[in-house]
């Protein structure tokens, strides 16, 4: 399937789930997460869920580590430029919503794009590749297109099974892992 069919297929998948249901997924993802990756002392950027498209609510996150030794950064959509600033975060009261009615950091402390050791993605979809279906505006692709090499580039899926992605283009940038409810894909060499 193409990346368009992807998105309107997982659309409704995740339409069908009701936010209890979202918020257990969601836990179980970031159980794997915090129990498979030492966060210790590293610069994290997350995602702020959108509550009304049910991806997986990374506010849990808040309540599973010590944020006093893990630097959380969410990003902000800078208008008229198609790109996108972390900022960080300290708690989930700490939010506006912004463009697109994207859950937003209201801090000005940014972290340079090179800086981060660790980013989780949304996605809608995923390969076996590793390669990843968006949301189609390709923010998070120019964004780890500026990222350290090293950034190790972790996708958040709600559904456990990879599809084949027939439109991939060199603009896609790979994950290295991809956690779902019910198990951690690998995709590094």
């Amino acid at each position: 399937m193409n990346k368009f069919e992807l998105r309107q297929k997982y659309r409704l998948k995740r339409q069908a789930l009701n936010q209890e249901e979202c918020n257990a997924l969601s836990k179980l993802i970031l159980n794997k997460l915090v129990t498979s990756f030492d966060l210790k002392n590293l610069n994290v950027g997350i995602f702020l869920p959108i509550e009304r498209q049910k991806e997986p609510n990374t506010f849990l996150l808040f309540s599973m580590i010590d944020k006093s030794i893990t630097n959380l950064y969410a990003p902000k959509v800078i208008p008229n430029k198609e790109e996108m600033i972390f900022y960080r975060i300290n708690s989930p009261d700490e939010i506006l919503l912004g463009m697109y009615n994207i859950p937003e950091p209201l801090s000005t402390e940014q972290i340079d794009c090179r800086e981060l050791n660790i980013i989780l993605i949304p996605l809608m979809a995923f390969s076996g590749e590793g390669y990843r279906v968006g949301y189609g505006k390709g923010y998070y692709d120019k964004y780890l297109h500026e990222a350290d090499k090293k950034l190790i580039k972790i996708g958040i899926s709600i559904f456990d099974n990879t599809e084949e992605i027939d439109d991939v283009n060199k603009f896609d940038i790979k994950m290295d892992y991809c956690i779902t409810p019910s198990k951690m894909y690998t995709f590094k060499n």
